[in-house]
């Protein structure tokens, strides 16, 4: 509580058949600029669901992509959706490098900060279930994959079988000269 008294010319308290009044303040922090708490991101990988929280030092605070003229605005090609709360995520599509620029927006002001976030290639493995029917070759004999069977794990996690070599890419073979 605040008491407001009366004063006289001199700076002496007003004679007591003045009242005195008193008022309630209520006295809150100033708003503080916002500010980036998560400097770098964590890397994703094609294909596999992605998450990651954005901090920023004022809980309230709205984040967006902020559009910066003249600079990398790579959001959108990550494949993944920016939520106001700071939460990006989404699976990516495409790997590599990508930079945007997010901004916070409180009642303290805005702040601004540029990320970069790495995409990396998803890893696939093959495993081998039946070897080709044909195995020993004469010089000069087409390449002959019937028979051939692989599974494929991809990186999302689902599994493809290929038969006869589809979908396979054979590298380069020799089979112009015995050996």
């Amino acid at each position: 509580n605040i008491i407001v008294t009366s004063l006289d010319s001199d700076n002496r308290m007003a004679p007591k058949y003045l009242d005195s009044v008193a008022y309630e303040f209520i006295v809150s922090e100033a708003a503080v600029e916002p500010e980036f708490k998560t400097k770098t991101l964590p890397k994703a990988t094609v294909g596999k669901q992605y998450y990651t929280k954005i901090e920023c030092s004022d809980p309230d605070a709205t984040i967006q992509e902020y559009y910066n003229p003249g600079k990398a605005n790579d959001l959108k090609k990550t494949g993944l959706v920016l939520t106001q709360h700071g939460e990006l995520e989404g699976t990516p599509k495409t790997a590599g490098s990508f930079t945007f620029c997010l901004s916070a927006v409180g009642e303290g002001g805005e702040a601004y900060q540029v990320y970069t976030l790495v995409v990396e290639e998803a890893e696939i493995s093959i495993e081998l279930i039946e070897k080709p029917k044909k195995m020993t070759y004469k010089v000069g004999e087409e390449l002959d994959l019937t028979g051939l069977k692989v599974k494929i794990n991809k990186a999302d996690g689902t599994t493809v079988e290929s038969l006869d070599g589809d979908m396979l890419e054979v590298s380069e073979y020799k089979l112009d000269k015995a050996g």
